[in-house]
């Protein structure tokens, strides 16, 4: 396991597959590579927002799958760019980055929590 790897986000036709890389732990068992796999039509809700890491903000994306489990995934991770852009075109209805952006951007440091899907015109 290298130590360098990072979380890929995987956007697929049929659903998304995002790899986390394994990790080393002192004294205690490494934990292995794992891929997480949900389908499009698993996702009941999904919201943006931002998190404060004190000098900058960081975009999150928090998904409800099935009503019943979260998956949260961030603008750093590798793979966030298509996620976004496949949203819109696989959960109708779903806003689009261009919707949501400025809802989320300002004001600075603060939760901005936006729902993106279903949108707020659906619920």
């Amino acid at each position: 396991m290298a130590d360098d790897r990072t979380c890929e986000i995987h956007p697929l036709p049929d659903r998304v597959d995002i790899f986390v890389p394994g990790k080393r732990r002192l004294f205690r068992k490494d934990l292995p590579d794992k891929t997480i796999t949900f389908r499009w039509n698993e996702i009941t809700q999904a919201a943006v927002f931002k998190r404060d890491l004190f000098t900058v903000d960081c975009i999150h994306l928090i998904f409800e799958l099935n009503g019943t489990h979260t998956l949260e995934v961030h603008e750093e991770m590798q793979g966030w760019k298509d996620l976004i852009d496949a949203i819109p075109r696989h959960l109708s209805g779903a806003m689009s980055q261009e919707q949501w952006w400025n809802k989320i951007v300002s004001p600075a440091f603060e939760l901005c929590w936006t729902k993106i899907y279903p949108s707020p015109s659906q619920t």
